[in-house]
């Protein structure tokens, strides 16, 4: 489960994220839609802790993201659209890759990746959507 209670970042005068709430379910997609400069990239920092919040608190799984900042990060995947560390790989073979460096078995996140195609092919098909992101049709 991901939770955010209250959380609020606050850049010099600039408020990026105020009092957020939400819970959001294992197993559930979510999306955060909002117009440039609405704190969307900025909440997706916070959860992956790459920046502290001014105040609240952020939890994966029931574990505080600032206190126990290693064990939060086994339950998450961050893959940004424009990957740039290396290009010459394939969607696939960046996973695999950074899978490896994180002691996650490639065979077990292929097997996941595969199942979690099938079911995004579904939902976009349901919603009438283009099978194939954005980001990733470039490979």
């Amino acid at each position: 489960m991901i939770q955010a209670n209250n959380l609020t970042k606050i850049y010099n005068d600039k408020t990026a994220v105020q009092d957020l709430n939400l819970n959001i379910a294992a197993g559930h997609i979510f999306c955060l839609l909002g117009a440039n400069g609405a704190g969307k990239t900025t909440t997706i920092n916070l959860f992956l802790n790459f920046i502290e919040p001014t105040s609240g608190q952020a939890t994966i799984n029931g574990l505080d993201v600032v206190k126990e900042p290693l064990q939060t990060k086994r339950f998450l995947a961050y893959i940004p659209e424009n990957l740039q560390l290396y290009p010459n790989l394939t969607a696939v073979e960046n996973l695999n890759y950074f899978s490896g460096i994180a002691g996650k078995n490639t065979k077990s996140t292929n097997y996941n990746l595969f199942w979690l195609m099938q079911d995004y092919k579904k939902l976009l098909f349901i919603k009438g959507c283009k099978i194939t992101p954005r980001g990733c049709a470039k490979k």
